[in-house]
């Protein structure tokens, strides 16, 4: 992306955001103590490590 100096609009890499938004959930879900990532954590980690599902399909 081109900074708004060099003629572009200035704009962040959208896949630089989402990786950043996607940690910080991360973090916040594995170091706090507010209900949802209270819940979320029981439902998706194990030992502070996600769960992998397999689902298998008989197509």
């Amino acid at each position: 992306m081109c900074s708004y100096d060099e003629g572009g609009l200035g704009t962040k890499s959208l896949i630089c955001l989402n990786e950043a938004t996607n940690l910080k959930m991360c973090w916040t879900l594995l170091h706090s103590d507010q209900l949802w990532a209270y819940i979320l954590g029981n439902i998706a980690l194990r030992d502070k490590r996600s769960i992998i599902y397999h689902i298998f399909s008989s197509i």
